[in-house]
């Protein structure tokens, strides 16, 4: 009766009826309406919040077997909301509700055990529990499965499996698989290489603003790989990314306009673009800023400033950048 009053379709809610109607219901044992009165008090429905009373009645409807107050139990221990933070305590509520099929709780249990962060990493539980939720439908444990099969992590590696659960994960829309599936469709791992396929599933990716695929499809139209050869398309789709952050699309675009590829050369442009890559820790992006410092490209000449990127490209990793640097330094 409680819910009738909290959430009807005929007349406007009166929380302190169904409080009321809760209350006396769950002082009569019903754990679905001590978990609905526990809500009430959690979220402050209609009256007050108070974490305490809502912790009582979620308490008292999980130890009845109650699953979704098992699943908020786990939640809470899992997160730390108003009690101290207990991974142990966590698993145990997250574990009853995943007994009784609960998918979240099953999945949170994967990752709990996958991650590692609070108990003893257990790659094989992780994916006891990612199996349980996968093969209920959930999409993120089955790209769990996916990332799983491809790495080998816990199970054989297989890409055939792994595509099977990236697939099923994709079909669901989920981005991570969408994007997965066009790697592996680009580079052969699992099917025969096919960069229309490919090209596909980067374009599902891309439609949720994967920059990853973004970056990709750019790729695939300067190669002229599963599309007719475009770069107008190209420096579109590399824009697409680089506006989200993504270095190598950066520092492609720096490239580009620094070269005069496709565009009428434009140094300002490109060190714009590629000192968003550097500052990314993009190697390459750092050296080339150096090569501009030192030949007065688009900025003052200034050999300080292209001995500090050359140096910042040598540490990581830049063999050019490291000849740069030392070559200036004995100048």
């Amino acid at each position: 009766m409680g819910q009738l009053y909290e959430d009807s379709d005929f007349f406007p809610p009166d929380y302190e009826k169904a409080r009321l109607l809760y209350q006396q219901a769950a002082d009569q044992g019903d754990a679905e309406a001590q978990f609905n009165l526990a809500y009430m008090y959690d979220y402050g429905v209609g009256i007050s919040r108070n974490h305490l009373t809502a912790m009582f009645y979620y308490l008292q409807s999980g130890d009845q077997g109650y699953v979704k107050a098992q699943f908020k139990l786990g939640e809470i221990y899992s997160l730390g909301y108003d009690v101290p933070q207990n991974a142990n305590r966590a698993i145990e509520w997250y574990r009853k509700a995943a007994d009784q099929g609960h998918i979240k709780a099953q999945f949170q249990l994967g990752e709990i055990y996958h991650d590692g962060d609070d108990v003893p990493q257990n790659i094989d539980a992780a994916i006891k529990w990612y199996q349980q939720a996968a093969d209920q439908g959930d999409a993120l444990a089955q790209y769990r499965m996916g990332s799983a099969y491809y790495a080998g992590q816990g199970v054989c590696e297989s890409y055939q499996k792994a595509l099977v659960w990236y697939q099923k994960a994709a079909d669901q829309g989920d981005v991570d698989s969408q994007y997965n599936l066009g790697h592996m469709h680009e580079q052969g791992l699992g099917v025969p290489q096919d960069y229309v396929k490919a090209m596909i599933w980067y374009l599902k990716a891309a439609d949720q603003e994967d920059e990853g695929a973004q970056y990709n499809i750019g790729l695939m139209y300067r190669h002229g790989q599963g599309v007719p050869q475009d770069y107008a398309k190209a420096i579109e789709w590399y824009q697409q990314a680089a506006d989200q952050g993504h270095a190598s699309a950066c520092y492609n675009l720096g490239l580009i306009y620094s070269e005069g590829e496709w565009v009428p050369q434009d140094y300002e442009k490109a060190i714009e673009y590629f000192m968003d890559a550097a500052r990314q820790d993009h190697a390459s992006a750092q050296y080339n800023i150096g090569v501009m410092y030192e030949n007065g490209e688009g900025v003052a000449q200034d050999n300080e400033k292209a001995k500090e990127y050359y140096k910042q490209a040598c540490l990581n990793e830049s063999q050019d950048g490291c000849d740069a640097y030392k070559r200036l330094n004995n100048e």
